[in-house]
C-alpha cells in the first residue's frame, strides 16, 4: 500500500518526485540562503507526510503539519509562517495554481486547527483578512446587488465581463485586466490566466500561468462580451479582452466602470424608499477578488 508521500500527486508519481523536482527547480533560480530555507521546509513536510495516515488534500496536511510545528519547542510563529509559505509554493508548483488561493485553502484548514494562530499568516491577503466582519459584510453585500443589477441591466458589458471573470477565476484584477482574447477558449471553456508575483513561484516564474475551467455564468457572460460588446482597439500588437477606442482598458479604467455601476445602483434605492439614508457601498476591483477567494464556491 502506498504512503501519503508515495502516492501519486497531480502529474508527479508521488509527492516525494514532486518535492525533488521543486527544490531542483528553485536552487538555479533563487539565493541559497532562500533555497536551504525552502528545502528545509519542504523535506521535513515530506518526511512527516510518511507518518500520518493517507490523506489526499495536500492543503489539510500542511494545516495539520502547522500545528505539529506549533507545539515544538524550537519553533516560533515567525519559522511556522516561513514554513507555511515554502509550502504554498510547492504546492503551487505541483498543481500549476495560483499561490494566493493554495494559501486561502491553507487558511480555511488552520481555522480547524485550534493550537494554530491564523491571525495575519499569509502576509500578501493580511491587509483583506484585517477588515472587520461589518465592512466584510457590507461588501458582499454591495457585491451581490450588483451582481443582480448587472444581469439585469448590463448584460455582457465590459463591467460585467469584468467582474465576472475576477469571480469565475478568483484572479487578482491587476492579472485579468491584462488577459488577451488570446487568453481565452470558449470551445473549451477555459481560460489561461497569469500568476501573482506576492509568492517565490510567481516572482521567480516556476509557475507562470494557470487554466482554469470558467464557471457557466462566467462563460456566457464572456461570450456575450466578445460578440456584441467587446470594443476594436486600435494601435495594439496584442488582442486585450477588456479593451477601449485606444487599446486596453487601463486599471482606473474598469475601477472606474464599476464605481458608476454601483452609483446607479444606489439611486434607484434612493428612489425607490425616498431616503439618502440607504445607500449601496461603492464596490472595488479588490472587494469582489476577496469575495471571489473568500465565499466563492470551488
Amino acid at each position: 500500500m502506498n504512503t501519503p508521500a508515495t502516492q501519486p500527486v497531480s502529474r508527479y508519481e508521488s509527492l516525494q518526485t514532486a518535492a525533488s523536482t521543486y527544490l531542483t527547480a528553485l536552487e538555479d533560480t533563487v539565493p541559497e540562503t532562500t533555497y536551504w530555507s525552502h528545502k528545509q521546509a519542504v523535506r521535513s513536510f515530506v518526511d512527516w507526510v510518511d507518518s500520518v495516515p493517507p490523506h489526499t488534500e495536500l492543503e489539510s496536511l500542511i494545516a495539520r503539519f502547522a500545528g505539529r510545528l506549533t507545539g515544538a519547542p524550537d519553533y516560533t510563529d515567525e519559522t511556522v509562517y516561513g514554513y507555511l509559505c515554502s509550502l504554498v509554493n510547492l504546492v503551487s508548483y505541483i498543481r500549476y495554481d495560483e499561490p494566493e488561493i493554495v494559501a486561502m485553502r491553507v487558511s480555511e484548514e488552520l481555522s480547524e486547527e485550534t493550537s494554530v494562530d491564523v491571525s495575519g499568516i499569509f502576509e500578501p491577503l493580511q491587509e483583506q483578512s484585517s477588515r472587520n466582519e461589518d465592512q466584510l459584510c457590507s461588501s458582499e453585500e454591495s457585491i451581490s446587488k450588483l451582481l443582480v443589477y448587472l444581469k439585469q441591466s448590463a448584460y455582457g458589458s465590459r463591467v460585467h465581463a469584468y467582474v465576472e471573470t475576477i469571480l469565475g477565476v478568483k484572479g487578482r484584477p491587476s492579472l485579468v485586466q491584462k488577459l488577451d482574447l488570446e487568453n481565452i477558449d470558449l470551445d473549451r471553456g477555459t481560460v489561461q490566466i497569469g500568476i501573482s508575483e506576492t509568492y517565490l513561484v510567481g516572482s521567480t516564474n516556476l509557475v507562470e500561468s494557470r487554466e482554469v475551467d470558467l464557471p457557466k455564468r462566467t462563460y456566457r457572460t464572456l461570450k456575450e462580451y466578445i460578440r456584441l460588446n467587446r470594443t476594436a482597439a486600435d494601435q495594439e500588437n496584442t488582442e486585450p479582452l477588456f479593451t477601449t477606442h485606444h487599446g486596453r482598458a487601463s486599471h482606473s479604467t474598469l475601477r472606474r466602470g464599476i464605481k458608476q455601476e454601483s452609483r446607479k445602483i444606489s439611486s434607484a434605492v434612493q428612489s425607490s424608499t425616498e431616503s439618502d439614508t440607504l445607500t449601496t457601498s461603492p464596490v472595488r476591483p479588490s472587494d469582489i477578488w476577496w469575495y471571489a477567494l473568500s465565499n466563492a464556491p470551488e
